[in-house]
């Protein structure tokens, strides 16, 4: 399940889903001059475009074709053919993914209480996670299990956003699922309900150590974290664990916030770089949660990316914290969302950031201090704390180490 880190503006909200459109590049204004290739430039662009437009409305095979539909393409090919590094954070979002988002940044709405991964190429929808007294868990499914359709519908080849459209809806309505489970399928028929996502969760472990599970960076996460750690506080832990695989972002502000609870006050988060290459650092403008030096350890995969990178170096230069687990996913930019007058939204690249000693990681990725690859059958994010310290070896390491820094 692919998402990407928002910066907040007048116009823009956070939202969790991106979904990539690969389109051929463009090269920017003068490239090809320079190379002596001037005919390749796309000049008189304004009467070039027009006249495409009308010979495609007028002769294009499809009689359905309408104006409407190039306009789309061409805001789409825009977007999609940017710079190479980061054209794939670039998109188009229309009026009905706008509405899923804002009801995933709300954390909030009508569905069956599943954290998922998508695999476009079978179409499964492998569940990872299950929210406590939701629909989901009430009725049997388990984590591991594998949905092959929604009602009577299947997914290769499709999007993860269709999937989302799919599995929520109104309180009350009916939704029926296929499952397999190992090699058996099995059918699963009940109703939505109102579901209230938190991405944070903690609790205590033994030997005192405080175990916090960081999903995404919404609006409200700083504060939900700052209650974990006054609780952690308050129970006298000796060390911290931050779990941040599958968090792949989310606001801007609130990954820079959620920092503010761990480092030093006057530390500097990040620094942000904008289009002019101006600099600005990010700095902490209060005092830690926790003022005594407590080891900490944090856990990723390639799933970790953007604010939970920014995050995690955070940590680990300001702090000494140690991270376990595999090489994060390496996006480092920001993007901001602006709504069109239509309804549609446009997602752009607007920063790049840098660590606190001023190192960009982007394409590149946090390398963990302790590597320790998951296995391929487990899910780090089973509900059962038991099952976790058994059998999730990327836990188990990062408990040992807070163990042996105590």
């Amino acid at each position: 399940m692919k998402n990407n880190f928002y910066m907040h503006s007048s116009s823009v909200f956070a939202v969790l889903l991106a979904i990539m459109i690969a389109n051929p590049h463009i090269s920017y204004s003068g490239e090809n001059s320079k190379n002596g290739h001037s005919s390749d430039r796309f000049q008189n662009p304004e009467t070039s475009f027009k006249k495409a437009k009308e010979i495609l409305l007028q002769r294009y095979q499809d009689r359905n074709l309408t104006e409407e539909a190039l306009y789309q393409a061409a805001v789409q090919g825009m977007l999609s053919s940017l710079n190479e590094d980061d054209h794939q954070w670039n998109k188009l979002f229309s009026p009905k993914e706008l509405k899923e988002m804002e009801k995933e940044d709300a954390s909030e709405f009508a569905g069956i209480g599943i954290v998922f991964n998508f695999l476009a190429d079978t179409g499964l929808i492998q569940v990872l996670r299950l929210t406590p007294g939701s629909p989901a868990e009430k009725n049997g499914i388990h984590v591991d299990d594998n949905i092959v359709s929604v009602n009577g519908k299947t997914y290769r080849e499709k999007k993860i956003i269709d999937v989302v459209h799919d599995i929520r809806g109104r309180v009350g309505d009916s939704i029926h699922l296929k499952i397999l489970r190992g090699d058996q399928i099995i059918s699963k028929s009940f109703k939505l309900e109102s579901i209230h996502w938190n991405p944070v969760e903690s609790e205590i472990l033994p030997h005192k150590i405080g175990l916090l599970y960081v999903y995404y960076f919404g609006e409200n996460t700083p504060d939900l974290i700052r209650s974990a750690l006054d609780k952690f506080k308050n129970a006298g832990v000796r060390g911290l664990i931050v779990d941040l695989r599958y968090n792949d972002g989310g606001v801007f502000d609130s990954a820079i916030r959620s920092s503010e609870l761990f480092v030093p006050k006057g530390s500097t988060i990040t620094t942000i770089i904008d289009r002019e290459n101006n600099k600005e650092k990010k700095k902490s403008n209060q005092e830690p949660v926790f003022t005594e030096n407590l080891p900490i350890a944090l856990i990723s995969n390639q799933y970790t990316a953007a604010g939970a990178e920014l995050f995690a170096s955070a940590l680990i230069e300001n702090r000494g914290a140690t991270l376990v687990g595999e090489k994060t996913a390496g996006k480092w930019n920001v993007q901001t969302l602006e709504k069109l007058p239509n309804g549609f939204a446009i997602k752009y690249t607007t920063q790049n950031f840098l660590s606190p000693k001023g190192v960009s990681f982007h394409e590149i990725g946090l390398k963990p201090d302790l590597e320790v690859a998951s296995k391929k059958d487990f899910r780090p994010l089973a509900n059962n704390i038991e099952v976790r310290l058994t059998a999730d070896a990327q836990l188990k390491a990062a408990v040992y180490l807070i163990r042996e820094k105590k």
